[in-house]
């Protein structure tokens, strides 16, 4: 990738209350006049450009000592590196991760992690006499409808 020959940078110039022009310059620094007085310019960015070349699908396996680059020619044929999508195994093993069949089910070995630890003010018995003392402890924080503002 190289900088572009000409005009490699855009400026913004203001050219009134809330407009604004851009112009493609040779780079200047970050903040210049502008050749032929076009005005003060704010540096956006820069052009690069790069030479891709296009391939086609062939059954030819070319086999080299060392990587030459991403795209080459040999022989007069253009050769291009094979990029494999970051999503696909490319033939090799899955990761090591077992996952369970579990349908519609949900138990201890199926399904979201559940222990008395992950959430011990939580009672599952369905008795509101199990399930009542468990936020007893956190009520006197909490102001009751009278007092409450």
């Amino acid at each position: 990738m190289t900088l572009r020959a000409t005009a490699d940078s855009r400026y913004r110039v203001r050219t009134g209350h809330s407009a604004w022009t851009r112009y493609d310059v040779d780079y200047c620094g970050d903040s210049c006049n502008m050749p032929n007085n076009l005005g003060w310019g704010d540096y956006q960015g820069s052009y690069y450009q790069y030479d891709r070349t296009t391939q086609t699908t062939t059954s030819t396996l070319l086999v080299r000592d060392t990587y030459d680059g991403h795209d080459i020619t040999v022989n007069g044929t253009n050769y291009t590196y094979y990029t494999p999508l970051t999503n696909y195994y490319n033939g090799g093993a899955a990761p090591p991760i077992s996952v369970a069949n579990c349908g519609s089910a949900c138990s201890a070995s199926c399904g979201g992690r559940w222990d008395t630890q992950l959430a011990p003010f939580l009672d599952t018995s369905d008795s509101l006499a199990n399930a009542w003392p468990q936020p007893k402890p956190s009520l006197p924080r909490w102001p009751t409808p009278q007092t409450a503002g």
